[in-house]
């Protein structure tokens, strides 16, 4: 069981990107266009950091872990820090699709 448990991180990092995919596809014309609040390209810069931090975390966690078969995959404090940034890269996701959905400019 608690294997099943250190996928969640995974789980959420991939859940976060399709859903920044999904909001690239869908408002790719107001994106293309310049047609976005100035804030799309702070909260896009900010995810992108803690998508990276996220990625860095799990990706160095595994490969350092991957010899030990039955030992846990992410020790308590990077599944806890792992779960905040997801949390939070989260928030920032949703305040991103907020800002393209209703916040456009005219050029």
């Amino acid at each position: 069981m608690p294997n099943w448990l250190d996928m969640i991180p995974f789980i959420v990092v991939l859940f976060i990107i399709s859903l920044l995919i999904f909001y690239l596809t869908t408002y790719f014309d107001k994106i293309s266009t310049g047609e976005v609040s100035s804030y799309y390209q702070s909260f896009s810069v900010l995810s992108s950091i803690f998508l990276a931090a996220q990625l860095i975390m799990l990706m160095s966690s595994t490969i350092s872990k991957s010899s030990e078969t039955n030992s846990k995959m992410l020790s308590d404090k990077i599944f806890a820090l792992l779960g905040l940034f997801g949390v939070i890269n989260f928030l920032i996701v949703i305040t991103i699709g907020i800002v393209l959905n209703f916040y456009s400019t005219q050029g």
